[in-house]
């Protein structure tokens, strides 16, 4: 009797251990490295699980993702507040972070960007960052269009040269 109570909590435990292991895999892309991954931890407000802000990302965001699996609230002194969004595009696992107002959290809504008469499925985007990071694969400066591929926050669409 003793061995089979040993057994049970041995495999309750295996379980529990388990489930945390692929929550947080999941929940952040495994080619971020940790200290990356640290920050995010840091200014997590909360997840929004809303269908309504999730189809609203897919749609005005389809260049960037064809299904969006998890939506992040977030805040940072310095970056303000912001979506870090998974899902993925082309069988890929996507990740971005979407500049917000701290209204689009409270309402769990997606304002930032104006997607009025603009043909989302070929939207270019603008992105900012920090002035400095340590981690060379962050864009950096003020919301502009980029050439290179650095993470930064989408911040606005780039129309005529310029990011609006």
């Amino acid at each position: 009797m003793k061995k089979s109570i040993y057994v049970l909590a041995l495999a309750v435990l295996t379980l529990t251990v388990y489930s945390f292991t692929t929550s947080n895999t999941k929940k952040y892309p495994e080619n971020l490295p940790i200290e990356y991954v640290e920050v995010l931890k840091k200014d997590f407000i909360k997840t929004i699980d809303g269908e309504s802000l999730l189809a609203t990302i897919e749609t005005n965001f389809v260049s960037l993702f064809d299904e969006v699996t998890r939506i992040d609230a977030q805040h940072s002194d310095k970056s303000g507040y912001y979506y870090m969004v998974l899902g993925s595009k082309d069988g890929q696992v996507k990740f971005e972070i979407l500049t917000v107002n701290a209204s689009d959290i409270e309402n769990e809504a997606y304002t930032y960007i104006n997607f009025t008469n603009l043909d989302v499925k070929t939207a270019e985007f603008c992105t900012s960052g920090p002035d400095v990071s340590p981690f060379p694969f962050v864009c950096t400066g003020p919301c502009e269009f980029r050439t290179s591929n650095c993470l930064g926050a989408v911040c606005g669409v780039y129309i005529f040269g310029v990011c609006i």
